[in-house]
């Protein structure tokens, strides 16, 4: 929090002290130019801690997710999977490109609107300004023999189409599912091998 403080105060001087001394003509400071230049220091430096400094809160969840996959990984009951008879289920759909500079504070407000128009365009000359968006799930069936019940287990969202997806699992053929003993909703799909 202190950081995203401290980046927004140097930012707000920044873009003062460059509006500021921008067109300074007084007699009173000589060289005007130099708070020019640290105006602009300010102004990166309040973007940078903004940019690259990770909430506390995300890092926080991080830590607390390694530690419960660890936890399941340890403890929990280790369910060999065989991929290739998972069922796979998939949803794919059409979304808006994301404008160029979009995601990027220092592009967004010193490059000018029809200057980024120009870039969107040679992005995509032919104008399509959609993307397309491929999701995939792994759906596990397994049947518990200390209750006799089905039990079904998803994936988490995999940013694969289907026929991607199949040709990875058929690759891999076996992974491991870790299910916490006392909460069957509570598990882990080891999917490291997506990550290659």
């Amino acid at each position: 929090m202190l950081k995203r403080v401290a980046a927004y105060t140097l930012f707000a001087f920044g873009v003062i002290t460059i509006v500021f001394f921008r067109h300074y003509t007084g007699d009173l400071i000589p060289h005007p130019w130099i708070f020019f230049v640290i105006g602009f220091g300010m102004f990166l430096g309040g973007y940078f801690l903004l940019r690259y400094s990770a909430p506390a809160i995300g890092k926080v969840d991080l830590k607390s997710l390694r530690r419960l996959i660890d936890h399941l990984k340890t403890n929990g009951d280790r369910i060999p999977v065989d991929l290739t008879s998972c069922d796979i289920r998939s949803h794919d759909y059409r979304e808006p490109k994301v404008a160029h500079g979009a995601d990027n504070l220092l592009v967004d407000l010193t490059v000018s609107s029809e200057f980024r128009a120009l870039l969107n365009h040679l992005d995509d000359p032919g104008g399509n300004s959609m993307q397309n968006v491929q999701q995939s799930v792994i759906v596990f069936s397994h049947a518990n023999p200390k209750t006799g019940t089905t039990e079904r287990f998803l994936s988490p969202i995999i940013a694969k189409d289907k026929i991607t997806l199949l040709f990875y699992l058929d690759r891999q053929k076996q992974t491991a599912l870790y299910v916490d003993k006392s909460n069957r909703s509570l598990y882990y799909f080891d999917l490291d091998f997506l990550k290659s």
